[in-house]
């Protein structure tokens, strides 16, 4: 029987992962005598298109194939060349079933292509700003789960606080060196009593909605005169 032959790649879940991911083995039986032939680009439409899978190869397996179902299984055309590596390997389309009666030498036909993201359903709801992507089962899944974990996570905040105290510090020694004329001083002390008699400048660490930022601003009158005058905050980076 003329054909070739392919890889066919099958996973079992063995555990969950700390994110709570499938942790899968690859079990790679090979198979001989399959047919396989590229799909022609105009072929390639929405309805070969499923779960973001774009189709490119028609595989047709001979009656003798004793491997496993091939819903959610990968194959690898290894008598191309191809690694039998999950990762770049071809990825079955739907449910291949045998087909019967058949008198042709192969009775099961598997259409199979490569990963090209998310599905048109994910992108329509796909979050604008930008994320962590995830692979799982072949797909491209949007989580921003990941970047919110470190960008709030307490080493990121600790991080922020240090740098904010760093410049807070460094606009209040600016400050002490700017001169303020006696004019003026008398003016604020007069409208907001004790307003030099602590720092003119304060910072502060904030949480957003999906990070962590600091924020150093003048903190009193004085501070603001300072900063109206003299611009300090505008020259701290």
């Amino acid at each position: 029987m003329i054909g070739e032959e392919v890889t066919v790649l099958s996973s079992t879940e063995t555990g969950r992962d700390a994110m709570g991911e499938p942790v899968v083995e690859w079990e790679a039986p090979s198979s001989r005598g399959a047919s396989c032939g590229p799909w022609a680009g105009s072929d390639v439409g929405d309805a070969v298109r499923p779960d973001g899978i774009e189709a490119s190869y028609s595989i047709a397996f001979p009656k003798t194939y004793a491997g496993p179902p091939l819903a959610r299984c990968r194959i690898a055309l290894t008598g191309r060349g191809m690694p039998a590596d999950p990762d770049t390997a071809l990825l079955v389309v739907g449910s291949p079933d045998i087909t019967n009666p058949c008198p042709a030498a192969w009775n099961m036909t598997a259409t199979a292509g490569r990963v090209h993201g998310l599905t048109r359903s994910s992108r329509a709801l796909r979050p604008q700003r930008r994320g962590s992507h995830r692979r799982h089962e072949g797909r491209f899944v949007h989580s921003d789960a990941g970047v919110i974990a470190v960008t709030k996570g307490a080493g990121v905040r600790a991080w922020v606080a240090t740098e904010t105290a760093r410049l807070a510090a460094r606009a209040n020694a600016e400050a002490a060196s700017h001169h303020v004329p006696s004019g003026y001083r008398r003016s604020l002390e007069k409208k907001y009593p004790g307003t030099f008699d602590s720092a003119p400048y304060a910072g502060v660490v904030k949480s957003g909605s999906c990070d962590t930022f600091g924020v150093v601003s003048a903190a009193t009158p004085a501070g603001a005169y300072d900063q109206n005058r003299n611009h300090t905050l505008d020259h701290l980076l």
